[in-house]
């Protein structure tokens, strides 16, 4: 009978694992959520609150020492995860601060790909700028780039008939 009791406690010692895993992967996730919805510039606050939340789950979980070896990969694969996280999260926040962090990729043009010699010479960023300052010049840029793409696919389709 002592042995069933104890077969019966592991189980529930395992599923209690298995949901306190799934809150911290539930946690995680608000916690990237809410900042990017920082980083692009929707929340004004940093979600300081939610991270000393998850930092404080980390710090009391039991599921460092967990029976379980999958229980513990996972747990030791989500905190690898979250200190990644936390690191960038870091970053961009000192970046915003000191007012060095840009907003990629909301609508702005970008001619050719970007390398690290167009990165250093600014070169990129003026001619983003040159583009964004002049709508004509967008739209010239818009019908050359789709007229390059029409002619492309018109030599795919020649060479398959």
């Amino acid at each position: 009978m002592a042995d069933r009791r104890n077969v019966f406690d592991i189980q529930g010692e395992r599923k209690q694992q298995h949901k306190e895993l799934a809150e911290l992967m539930r946690l995680l996730a608000e916690a990237r959520r809410a900042y990017e919805l920082y980083f692009i510039g929707i929340e004004k606050r940093v979600p300081v609150a939610l991270r000393e939340k998850l930092d404080r789950q980390f710090r009391s979980t039991l599921l460092a020492r967990a029976q379980l070896s999958t229980v513990r990969f996972q747990f030791q694969s989500l905190q690898q995860s979250y200190i990644t996280y936390r690191t960038y999260w870091e970053r961009v926040t000192r970046q915003i601060e000191e007012g060095t962090f840009t907003r990629e990729g909301f609508g702005k043009f970008q001619k050719g790909p970007l390398t690290p010699g167009r990165v250093r010479s600014g070169e990129a960023e003026a001619e983003r700028e040159r583009v964004d300052s002049d709508p004509e010049r967008l739209k010239s840029r818009v019908k050359a780039t789709s007229d390059e793409a029409s002619a492309f696919l018109d030599k795919l389709t020649d060479k398959k008939s």
